[in-house]
């Protein structure tokens, strides 16, 4: 076989090759865009009334209240109807995306564990 030949032959393969790692690509890239349309119209959707009794009921029962004394279990107390008032606030706030500026402040203050040295922790 003649070097014209083989040269012939293996730039034909590297062309198919590259067509395929091109159509592969294309293929994925669709792929990615589909995928990332589906998550972002879950992530659009406004939260269900049983989604946040369930958040509310699995959080801690002893966190810390915040700023404004409201602690999660008297969350866990509210009547249907004010679970339902708070569920129209929070959905409200992650279809605008505009958070109130008294949501936006925190304290942390640590607190070391009986267990743990303070030494330990610097």
């Amino acid at each position: 076989m003649q070097i014209s030949a083989v040269i012939a032959i293996i730039c034909t393969r590297l062309c198919n090759i590259n067509h395929a790692e091109k159509q592969y690509d294309e293929i994925l890239i669709k792929t990615e865009q589909i995928n990332q349309k589906q998550t972002d119209h879950i992530l659009d959707d406004s939260f269900s009334f049983s989604e946040l009794r369930r958040a509310i009921r699995e959080t801690k029962k002893d966190s810390a209240p915040g700023d404004d004394g409201i602690s999660y279990e008297m969350l866990q107390h509210l009547s249907k109807r004010s679970t339902k008032f708070l569920l129209e606030l929070y959905n409200r706030v992650w279809s605008e995306g505009k958070m109130p500026q008294d949501w936006r402040h925190s304290i942390v203050k640590p607190v070391n564990k009986p267990s743990r040295h303070i030494a330990r922790l610097v």
